[in-house]
């Protein structure tokens, strides 16, 4: 008989020291949004600070995007707004 472990078995501060520190900084967002609603007054700042931070430690929009529930225009704007260069896409470059 194998011995499985189960989530109320773990402790949750283990659980969130295996989280990748951007999506530590997430959490602290009241998730999931409302889908099609605009964020205004200190959510919108509250979600704008998080998101830019999120990305500055390595997160994609589509990370954020997967997290939040919030789109990716809603988040890639969210960074823009507040001025961040967004990085290069990945993946392979073959010019023909």
């Amino acid at each position: 008989m194998t011995a499985f472990t189960t989530p109320s078995s773990v402790p949750a501060t283990a659980d969130q020291a295996q989280e990748p520190p951007w999506k530590q900084e997430l959490n602290h967002l009241p998730i999931p949004y409302q889908s099609r609603t605009y964020l205004t007054g200190d959510a919108a700042v509250q979600f704008t600070r998080r998101v830019v931070n999120a990305y500055g430690l390595g997160a994609s929009i589509r990370d954020i995007e997967e997290h939040t529930g919030r789109s990716f225009g809603a988040v890639r704007r969210s960074l823009l707004n507040d001025g961040v260069k967004l990085r290069g896409r990945g993946g392979a470059h073959n010019p023909a």
